[in-house]
């Protein structure tokens, strides 16, 4: 299955939730209160475990257990987010420290000198300000040269483990375990059946859509309905894609009953 395809009938499974007014009424509350948003995330792992033959989103009904998945959601995210902060960190470190080390060594009196301007100018002397901060940044250009690859790298190995956390979420409902979430060997295999392509663009019109509904949710009074109801639908459709191309690459259709629960 192609992206396109996927996305197709992505939409056109949530299309379906605008013949049940009811039910598309009720998550778009639910989608825009703080904590009972959580259930959204829930119904997302429900339309995830959907079967591939089904042409609309489930019905809202076992709201516990809808809740507890929405938990579990979270908390995978959350325990995701860990590595992708210590990854974050170790390549800003890797790439920021030798560079600021390189100018401390090289001119340790610049330090100095640039401590003292820097005094005196806020004490009130601002009268060569602009030939201050171009003499106090002159130095500092290698490391402006330093942060903007080190920038992109962090930026890529951060989109990667997003995708990573992402995929184990999926892999979380279709097999029906927590655990699943973290297993990264299931995850690399997921990823590279899908395809790495698929993924990416999955991603961009996630972002380009995403995009447009924070900028409608600007708009003064209504903005925030407006956001809270397409998000809601953006959520539904993007979830419905990804489980297609899941079962597509893995050649599963079958839908656990239950979640393990951590």
């Amino acid at each position: 299955m192609n992206l396109e395809d996927s996305l197709s009938r992505g939409f056109s499974y949530t299309r379906r939730l605008f013949s049940r007014v009811k039910d598309l009424l009720i998550l778009t509350i639910i989608n825009i209160i703080p904590i009972v948003n959580i259930l959204t995330l829930g119904y997302a792992g429900r339309v995830i475990k959907d079967s591939p033959a089904s042409e609309g989103p489930p019905k809202l009904e076992r709201w516990w257990d809808m809740f507890v998945d929405g938990l579990k959601t979270g908390l995978a995210a959350v325990l995701w987010a860990i590595p992708i902060a210590i990854v974050a960190v170790l390549l800003a470190l890797a790439f920021l420290i030798p560079t600021i080390g390189f100018l401390s060594i090289t001119s340790p009196e610049f330090w100095t000198e640039w401590g003292m301007n820097f005094t005196n100018s806020t004490a009130g002397n601002w009268t060569h300000i602009g030939q201050f901060m171009q003499k106090a940044f002159e130095p500092l250009r290698p490391l402006a040269l330093a942060i903007i690859p080190a920038l992109l790298l962090i930026m890529l190995a951060i989109l990667f483990f997003m995708v990573m956390a992402f995929t184990g979420i999926v892999n979380m409902f279709k097999k029906g375990s927590f655990w699943k979430a973290f297993a990264i060997g299931e995850i690399f295999s997921v990823m590279g059946k899908i395809g790495y392509l698929r993924y990416f663009g999955l991603i961009v019109v996630t972002l380009l859509l995403g995009g447009v509904i924070a900028i409608l949710s600007r708009i003064p009074v209504l903005g925030w309905l407006i956001g809270g109801f397409l998000g809601m639908l953006l959520i539904v459709a993007i979830f419905r894609s990804i489980g297609l191309l899941y079962d597509d690459a893995m050649g599963t259709s079958a839908v656990p009953a239950a979640m393990a629960t951590p």
